[in-house]
């Protein structure tokens, strides 16, 4: 979230100069698209592995039909694309993605479980059979898996390949949750990251990202789905979140000014008869009142811009309420001794 840093973050700061030294010798980190998925009214489920007759208990995303409604969803977002208008064409997740094995492999880097299957509903559904029994399904696929993510072919009956279509291994770790130690078959969180490629803020191809990440996240927050609960985040979520609340700031802002000019207008008032009541109202001392802090806020504001000084998001949200506050208490204490 470098680019919302800047905002809330020094120039000096530790953080930031080693982020800037990172980004400055390896390239920027990825830009990470990640959504958290738990599957709330799912129980835990009891699998019997064969030959052993071993119970095992599998957490509640790991139920065979919510797998296949989360692939549903994966999938889905793998094929969303964009118009962009700069370069007059579709973008789409595989011309941001990271790809390891590109141009050998084109397929994009997606971090989750359902790579063990290759993303796939049929690998998902496969089973094997040892004469007239069900030897393997997705269970001791999982099991052998997570615990050799590498594995081009696995130790059950399956025989079928653990890393992922990106030509990579999908770690534990960093697509489950909600487990003890490293018994990830009680995992109660599914987590499904896309990492997509970054060349830093001032270069043209990130708002290609950023214009993909748009989509994403109105797909996201039009989702139904009763089964599933998911909590999701793009890189620029953080960005919008900031420019929304900027925006919900300035009705904010905008109302309390009104309120004080209101207040003034009616506290300073000495009201005798109704024919002088505009005059005793001290509207037009109210009025001015408020638009001279007002003024006063912006003059300090671009005063400080020019001459290079950064403000910070805290400066934004307290200062016009400062001086609002200290400005009209000015008002009520000339006016009063005027009087």
């Amino acid at each position: 979230h470098y680019g919302s840093g800047r905002t809330v973050v020094t120039s000096e700061s530790e953080a930031r100069l080693h982020k800037e030294y990172f980004d400055g010798k390896f390239g920027p980190f990825y830009r990470t698209e990640q959504l958290i998925i738990t599957a709330p009214h799912t129980d835990f489920s009891i699998y019997q592995q064969y030959p052993y007759h071993n119970n095992i208990t599998f957490g509640p995303v790991l139920n065979i039909s919510i797998l296949h409604q989360v692939l549903d969803l994966q999938n889905a977002i793998a094929n969303l694309s964009v118009f962009y208008q700069p370069e007059n064409r579709n973008i789409s997740l595989q011309d941001i993605c990271y790809a390891p094995l590109s141009p050998d492999n084109k397929n994009c880097t997606i971090v989750s479980v359902l790579n063990y299957y290759q993303n796939d509903h049929d690998m998902l559904d496969k089973i094997a059979k040892d004469k007239f029994f069900k030897a393997s399904d997705f269970h001791d696929h999982f099991l052998s898996c997570t615990a050799s993510p590498t594995a081009l072919v696995d130790n059950t009956y399956l025989h079928t390949p653990c890393v992922g279509t990106f030509g990579g291994p999908v770690f534990p770790w960093t697509a489950l949750g909600g487990y003890d130690g490293e018994n990830y078959n009680m995992a109660t969180v599914l987590v499904i990251t896309f990492p997509v490629v970054n060349y830093g803020l001032t270069d043209p191809r990130t708002a290609r990202a950023a214009a993909w990440e748009s989509v994403y996240l109105d797909f996201l927050g039009e989702y139904r789905n009763p089964n599933l609960s998911i909590a999701y985040q793009a890189e620029r979520s953080v960005q919008d979140e900031i420019q929304r609340e900027s925006t919900t700031d300035i009705y904010t802002i905008a109302l309390s000014y009104l309120v004080m000019f209101g207040y003034v207008s009616i506290a300073l008032g000495q009201f005798f008869s109704c024919s002088r009541l505009l005059i005793d109202t001290k509207i037009m001392l109210g009025l001015s009142g408020v638009v001279i802090v007002f003024c006063s806020v912006a003059s300090a504001v671009g005063a400080l811009s020019y001459c290079g000084v950064p403000a910070t998001l805290i400066v934004i949200e307290v200062v016009p309420f400062l001086v609002l506050a200290v400005g009209v208490d000015n008002i009520f204490i000339l006016v009063q001794t005027y009087q």
